[in-house]
């Protein structure tokens, strides 16, 4: 690991160099927080609010991958706008990213691929997972998470790492 002395780096070196303040309170999401639950999660073991279920717990960035929607996220209007133009009341106040700001058309774009409810919890499932379909009710789906970023990796930073 490297550490650099930021008093001793002039501003103008750098136009985007951070102040130390600022640093430092950036970095108390990342490094602060998990240190953070770690000293809380030794206060509260010993009397968890709800007896745990789960095992095991397997975080699947797809970073590149398919998208939610064609794999576990079916958007019926999405299959009903299919072709159509984001409506301006999508679009607006997103800033434009580069990879999109020169686009002509920006169409609906609905799941490519067929997929049904599976398992008795009614998932939505593609047809390119069959063996995740069978195993559908054994798996835990986190559809909570939003964001206001229009393009993927602002919005995976912000994901993960919540700024």
């Amino acid at each position: 690991m490297m550490f650099v002395n930021i008093k001793k780096v002039p501003m103008t070196m750098n136009p985007f160099a951070l102040n130390r303040r600022t640093f430092l309170s950036s970095l108390s999401l990342s490094i602060g927080m998990p240190a953070l639950g770690d000293l809380l999660a030794a206060e509260t073991s010993t009397l968890p609010h709800f007896p745990p279920k789960a095992k095991r717990v397997i975080y699947l960035m797809q970073s590149g991958g398919p998208s939610h929607v064609d794999l576990f996220d079916d958007k019926e209007t999405l299959r009903k706008m299919q072709g159509e133009e984001v409506p301006d009341s999508i679009l607006q106040g997103l800033r434009q990213t580069t990879m999109t700001a020169g686009q002509k058309s920006k169409p609906c774009l609905a799941a490519a691929w067929k997929g049904r409810r599976r398992g008795e919890s009614g998932m939505w499932v593609s047809d390119l997972l069959p063996r995740t379909a069978e195993i559908v009710d054994d798996l835990c789906f986190v559809r909570s998470v939003h964001g206001e970023q229009i393009n993927h990796a602002p919005a995976m930073t912000q994901m993960l790492t919540g700024n």
